[in-house]
């Protein structure tokens, strides 16, 4: 049975366990995880849309608030981000109020994500790359690495007992990085990831006294293009792209690629 939604923040957050919105599953289809509330929008969001409307159970980790945003408060990214969980269908969302900027320094991060995994048991789990400039989406990215190898190691204690680790970790790609083992088709469902980014008006939004950063003028433009372009790649409208530890497995080569679709027609 699938979890219900998004909706109120149920239990308080601090170091002895994250704040819950929404019921937690036995066991998560897909289990993300974010530096900051708004990462997993940005960079996965059609993917989580995707897999939300087919039935599967999507939980977001965000690892802090994000208090050192220059505009916006804690309370505000809160409501923000129940109303961009509850565009994505997400069956449940987690906070571990970890300091924002000190990701890398915390010896608590990777306990804290290995007990989560073992307590959702994801199928399959997305963080972000160790690659990026942000020090603390790479700080994430190397704490769920790890996690991923020490959840599965009946000596290494926490709440929850060791599980097997998921089928697949994917890293989702930001806006400068590495060139990508994996396009996700998300066509369908990028009108809601635009809405869901749309949520977060404190970051994302101009006027009303906010500070003009990066992010709120014309990154929204530039990601768009980006999701287009690597749609086109694809032969799709929209697609997100994503890192892999090892090259995708097909039972057989596609009789068509995306090159042969563009030049179709031509002599």
């Amino acid at each position: 049975m699938k979890s219900t939604a998004v909706s109120k923040l149920t239990v308080p957050a601090d170091r002895k366990g994250p704040r819950w919105w929404g019921v937690p599953p036995q066991r998560a289809g897909i289990l993300a995880f974010g530096a900051h509330p708004d990462d997993v929008e940005i960079h996965a969001g059609g993917t989580l849309a995707k897999y939300a409307r087919m039935g599967r159970a999507v939980v977001v980790v965000d690892a802090t608030e994000g208090e050192l945003a220059t505009n916006g408060s804690p309370v505000e990214r809160r409501r923000e981000c129940a109303r961009a969980s509850r565009l994505l269908g997400l069956a449940a969302r987690a906070n571990l109020g970890f300091p924002d900027g000190g990701l890398g320094q915390d010896e608590d991060l990777v306990p804290r994500i290995v007990d989560l995994l073992r307590q959702l048991r994801p199928r399959v789990v997305l963080a972000s790359t160790t690659s990026t400039r942000h020090p603390d989406h790479a700080a994430l990215g190397n704490a769920v690495r790890e996690a991923l190898f020490f959840m599965a190691l009946p000596r290494y204690r926490t709440a929850h007992a060791a599980a097997p680790r998921p089928e697949a970790f994917y890293q989702y790609l930001e806006v400068s990085e590495v060139a990508p083992t994996l396009l996700v088709d998300v066509s369908a469902t990028y009108s809601l990831k635009c809405r869901a980014i749309a949520s977060y008006t404190s970051q994302f939004a101009g006027g009303h006294g906010r500070k003009r950063t990066f992010i709120n003028s014309g990154f929204l433009e530039l990601l768009q293009d980006r999701n287009r372009r690597f749609g086109l790649l694809a032969g799709v409208r929209h697609a997100e792209p994503f890192l892999a530890d090892h090259p995708p497995l097909v039972d057989i080569l596609a009789a068509k690629t995306p090159s042969s679709h563009s030049s179709k027609g031509k002599s």
